[in-house]
């Protein structure tokens, strides 16, 4: 069987659709007849042996690692028994409140606390909270945002630090986070 678009024999070991597209993006056809693989162009070969899948990898990591982080803000934190919001709006929230948690209690004359103070858990339950369970509160959502950053961040260094593809793609952007709850 034969196909007059692709008549050229090529070399070819299977490295993912990135190569696919690379050949795709330089106006060129590549397929499969007959367990054989045959180009558009001669100049395909050339294509196929400089190619390098890391960078398609890498940024697929990335991509991956990225959803991952967000889905883990987006899950949010667990906190004596409640689920509580800590995506950027709520973090600017608890730091607010933190600070003002934390003025309450170095000087409460100038500073009282409220009377009745709540936190909104997830569920919509009303969390009542004092000055000191405020700071504590706030302070483990922020430790917690921090180290989960801070992980996102080394994903992405080991990433980017990948020598090869087959580097790249062994790092379970899933595993390793902080555990979530306080």
């Amino acid at each position: 069987m034969s196909d007059p678009l692709v008549p050229f024999p090529v070399r070819y070991t299977e490295q993912g659709l990135g190569l696919h597209a690379a050949v795709a993006a330089a106006g060129f056809l590549l397929r499969q007849i007959d367990g054989a693989w045959f180009a558009s162009d001669p100049s395909v070969q050339q294509i196929i042996d400089n190619y390098n899948p890391l960078p398609a990898v890498q940024s697929a990591a990335m991509i991956a690692a990225q959803a991952h982080y967000d889905a883990i803000i987006a899950a949010g934190f667990f906190y004596q028994g409640k689920s509580f919001q800590i995506d950027p709006a709520s973090q600017a929230n608890m730091a607010a409140a933190g600070a003002m948690a934390l003025g309450s209690i170095t000087n409460p004359a100038s500073n009282p606390w409220p009377a009745a103070f709540d936190w909104i858990a997830v569920d919509n339950s009303r969390v009542p909270m004092t000055a000191p369970q405020t700071y504590a509160f706030t302070y483990a959502a922020g430790g917690y945002v921090s180290a989960c950053i801070l992980y996102h961040r080394s994903l992405k260094d080991q990433i980017l630090a990948a020598t090869s593809a087959a580097a790249a793609q062994a790092i379970d952007v899933t595993a390793g986070w902080p555990a979530n709850g306080g």
